[in-house]
């Protein structure tokens, strides 16, 4: 008897213990409540990290850009160190007295205004192609080729160019160069080319001289319409007022070019009175991160303004006192 009351107790408790541990867990309530709070944790987490990823993709393009922005400008000034003459704005445009009312881009392919702005305009020297080189090196060189220097003039041209026909850049304008050299690649005469030393060296007035029968264009045909190389895209094309220093306080007086159009991508060129006098330019340039991944998300698409100042090296007409 007491085996059976033992059994008996212990078989109560068994079942006992078992009912209480169905009973334990959670209830539906309680699931659903902690559902939602694990959502809601979850749902902060991924907010954050993707207002983090967006943060990182702004800055990220703000600052390739900007960085592009400069790498440009260090490339046109270093080019430009070399310049032997640079045009001002209003001698990059129409020139009535030398050139009979016509601009220097008119003597030029017709894809340089093309919506596109030349802003900066130069001559400098070019080295000869080697095809060139090996012609002059031989028995008979070329008539009319300057072998002993070795190169000749090459004017170089950065324009602000909206266009894009086939849709294949993505910023708002662009900054492209184009080269006018006596040779090309091949060592074959450039169409169009005029040498601005002949004549009294006429860089102004180029392709004009004067002869003794007086103001001749010098240019026989209009250079091949080509299209000039972009430089870097991502530039801003707002139209945004831009100044020159004061004279009044520089002691230098500075031309802005072009003389109109955006101020995104401009330049003040000192206007030298004489051709041997070092001539400096202050250069301004300004990026658009519009059209990268993550500009959506910048409050302020376009960047700060950067700006350099270039002395030409150039030694035409040089006296040791310039």
């Amino acid at each position: 008897m007491a085996k059976r009351r033992l059994l008996s107790r212990f078989q109560r408790f068994w079942f006992a213990s078992r009912r209480r541990d169905r009973i334990k867990g959670f209830t539906l309530l309680e699931l659903l409540v902690t559902t939602a709070i694990a959502g809601g944790i979850i749902s902060g987490l991924l907010f954050i990290v993707v207002q983090l990823m967006s943060v990182d993709q702004r800055e990220s393009a703000q600052s390739t850009t900007q960085q592009e922005m400069q790498l440009a400008l260090n490339y046109i000034s270093t080019e430009m160190r070399d310049a032997v003459y640079v045009y001002t704005g209003t001698a990059l445009g129409a020139d009535p007295g030398r050139r009979n009312g016509q601009s220097l881009t008119d003597f030029l392919p017709p894809s340089l205004v093309t919506n596109s702005f030349p802003v900066i305009a130069f001559w400098k020297q070019q080295p000869f192609p080697d095809a060139v080189k090996a012609v002059c090196a031989g028995s008979t060189p070329p008539a009319g080729v300057s072998c002993t220097n070795g190169s000749s003039y090459a004017l170089v041209v950065y324009s602000l160019s909206t266009h894009d026909p086939d849709g294949t850049w993505k910023g708002k304008a662009r900054i492209t160069r184009y080269a006018l050299t006596e040779f090309n690649a091949a060592g074959m005469a450039t169409v169009g080319y005029v040498n601005p030393g002949v004549y009294s060296n006429n860089f102004d007035a180029w392709p004009y001289g004067t002869t003794e029968t007086g103001l001749v264009n010098l240019q026989t045909a209009r250079p091949i319409n080509v299209t000039p190389a972009a430089l870097v895209d991502f530039v801003d094309d707002a139209g945004s007022a831009g100044a020159c220093p004061d004279a009044t306080t520089t002691g230098v007086s500075y031309k802005i070019s072009p003389t109109t159009g955006v101020r995104s991508f401009y330049a003040c060129v000192n206007d030298r009175q004489t051709l041997g006098d070092s001539q400096d330019v202050l250069i301004y340039l300004r990026g658009n991160v519009a059209g990268r991944p993550g500009s959506s998300l910048s409050p302020t698409p376009f960047l700060p303004t950067l700006e350099t100042r270039v002395l030409s090296r150039g030694v035409l007409g040089r006296v040791p006192t310039n």
